[in-house]
């Protein structure tokens, strides 16, 4: 008596456990950690003034990290907010960024931007002074 129908029955029962395993798990993610201020700031060096007001913060980690931040600080703090983070690269009138924003702050017509590096991570900062008085600055900090 050979033991080929039972070795192939136990080889589509394995099969067909694997495939029910993924199938089942497949919709379910991993829950992923909120992403803190603190956390974005300090990946990509960004310092903030004292009266600034975090609007928003997203990331996303995988082979690359990207946090997103969205700020809204006071006229007069935005030259220093740059210059204390390192960022020396002239802001571009006009310049957009082609990147999302964070949910409910995207930029107005009045903008200006530019794209530095520190270290290994890429800094794309966006200025939006649709509020004159006020300004969100936005930060992309990601890595390649």
């Amino acid at each position: 008596m050979t033991r080929w129908p039972v070795i192939a029955a136990a080889a589509v029962a394995a099969a067909v456990l694997a495939v029910a395993a993924v199938l089942f798990t497949a919709d379910r993610e991993e829950p992923v950690p909120p992403v803190t201020a603190s956390e974005a700031l300090a990946f990509g060096g960004v310092v903030l003034p004292p009266d600034a007001d975090v609007l928003g913060v997203r990331g996303e980690k995988g082979v690359d990290q990207l946090y997103i931040l969205a700020v809204a600080v006071e006229a007069a703090d935005v030259p220093t907010m740059l210059a204390e983070s390192g960022f020396a690269t002239s802001l571009e009138p006009g310049r957009q960024v082609y990147m999302a924003p964070i949910d409910g702050h995207a930029p107005g017509a009045d903008v200006a931007s530019a794209q530095d590096r520190r270290g290994r991570v890429i800094r794309e900062v966006l200025v939006d002074r649709t509020d004159p008085a006020r300004p969100i600055v936005h930060w992309w900090l990601f890595t390649t």
